[in-house]
């Protein structure tokens, strides 16, 4: 029996590895393949290593709440690798008004979890305080209809939470547009505890309480995030060196599937034919759509209904001596009221130890999303200099970087947008005519790393079973 992986990110990988524990558990005897149109696996996942440096290409952690990842380190006997964010300074800054503004202590992504810390904070107004405290005694919606992320956090908090925190935050984490998110898809967990406790403060006290969220953290929730010495590429390795037998073929792009008396054919862009039992498709939902135009258009169109933005990473490395103003934390998010290019900073050398040598700084700055599409035409010169007129604003820096490194991640990122859940389940109502073949991916119920790893666990269990059955 074979079966055929298209795709060889973090949720293609996974569902290899799950498939041969499957083969091995029950003795069967299975062909396993992946094709990568790319040169390398790992997807969003890539670290650069040498001269003491440990730099992110792409995704530099994962968190740990949900479950999927960490069980899969484990499985890997690579658990014990695991290290956590620095425990100080776990902090989150936001530009705004062109300086910078620690956010609260206890502030749980949107939501003050310690009231009085954000009573004395000076980042919102009076005005602004009172609005966001008044949540606790609004009533819950009544209907269960899709609600933006921008309507939802009018409704409960008002307009200064959602420009200040709600946009740059939540919105940059999505690389999305707050008016078309969906609430329900992006943070379920808070329509939930609007339903459950009457209001989204007295859900994160009653839910989780300050000692489940520390009072020295804001924003992120960043001491259940977690990452390896060496750089997520731990990951993907470990995974890949426990299947010796695993046949990745790179540089191969797939241009079509159809069904076969049997199973699937594949056509490369060369025109060869490949048949295999079984397939899963771990790319992109717009690739798998147009793999699939000529044997399912309902599909095909379902699938090409997600949108998806793109983005920009560019890590820079500086020497402490010229960058005597970055602030002591973990990262600093920027709103679109801001008119800057970049979106978000992340420091990854007071997030993670040992990233870089001690008289060093990495900074990783990421552009593009909803609001920002055309940086994608412009040049790496035109980028970098974009990026270093905001440093400048933002903390003062005036040197060159010692070194950048600049890449690309077109229509990386799909959007969870209103209407999303249901167009999910469209997808997975259509796929069911085809027992043998799987989608996984981050554009299937989660954009994390935990969410990726569980889709192609999910998807191997589903192939492994149909096939032999």
């Amino acid at each position: 029996m074979k079966i055929t992986i298209i795709g060889a990110g973090i949720s293609g990988l996974t569902a290899a590895y799950y498939l041969n524990c499957l083969n091995k558990e029950n003795n069967t005897d299975i062909e396993l393949e992946i094709f990568e149109k790319s040169s390398r696996a790992g997807g969003n996942i890539s670290t650069k290593t040498g001269k003491g440096f440990v730099i992110e290409e792409g995704a530099d952690s994962f968190i740990t709440s949900k479950p999927w990842a960490v069980e899969l380190c484990r499985k890997l006997g690579i658990e014990n690798k695991l290290i956590s964010t620095n425990d100080s300074n776990r902090k989150t800054y936001i530009s705004f008004d062109g300086k910078l503004n620690e956010l609260p202590e206890g502030f749980f992504l949107m939501a003050p979890s310690n009231i009085e810390a954000f009573k004395k904070s000076l980042f919102f107004t009076d005005e602004g305080k009172k609005r966001i405290l008044e949540e606790q005694s609004l009533e819950p919606r009544s209907d269960e209809e899709d609600e933006s992320l921008e309507s939802f956090v009018l409704r409960r908090f008002g307009t200064e939470l959602l420009e200040k925190v709600a946009q740059p935050l939540i919105g940059g984490i999505y690389t999305g547009d707050p008016s078309k998110l969906s609430i329900k898809s992006i943070l379920p967990e808070f329509v939930a505890m609007e339903q459950q406790y009457g209001s989204v403060i007295k859900g994160i006290s009653e839910k989780y309480g300050l000692s489940k969220i520390s009072k020295t953290e804001s924003g992120a929730r960043y001491g259940m995030f977690v990452s390896f010495s060496n750089g997520l590429s731990e990951l993907t390795s470990a995974i890949i060196e426990s299947i010796p037998d695993l046949k990745i073929h790179y540089n191969s792009a797939i241009e079509e599937v159809a069904k076969s008396e049997n199973g699937w054919q594949l056509r490369t862009e060369c025109g060869d034919k490949i048949e295999t039992d079984a397939l899963i498709l771990a790319g992109p939902s717009y690739i798998s759509s147009k793999l699939l135009i000529n044997t399912d258009n309902t599909l095909a169109s379902l699938l090409n209904e997600i949108k998806y933005e793109s983005s920009i990473v560019v890590n820079l490395v500086f020497e402490k001596k010229n960058c005597p103003s970055f602030p002591e934390g973990f990262g600093v998010v920027i709103p679109k009221t801001e008119n800057m290019n970049v979106i978000a900073c992340s420091f990854s050398s007071h997030k993670f130890s040992n990233r870089a040598p001690d008289n060093y700084e990495i900074v990783r700055c990421f552009l593009g999303g909803a609001f920002h599409k055309n940086i994608m035409e412009f040049s790496n010169s035109q980028i970098l200099n974009l990026v270093l007129k905001d440093l400048d604003t933002l903390f003062n820096i005036k040197s060159e970087p010692y070194s950048f490194d600049i890449y690309r991640y077109p229509d990386s990122m799909p959007q969870y947008n209103l209407g999303y859940s249901e167009l999910l389940a469209k997808i997975k109502a259509e796929i069911k005519k085809y027992p043998l073949l799987a989608l996984s991916g981050n554009a299937y119920g989660g954009v994390g790393i935990p969410d990726s790893i569980k889709s192609g666990k999910d998807a191997a269990h589903y192939i492994f079973q149909n096939l032999t059955n």
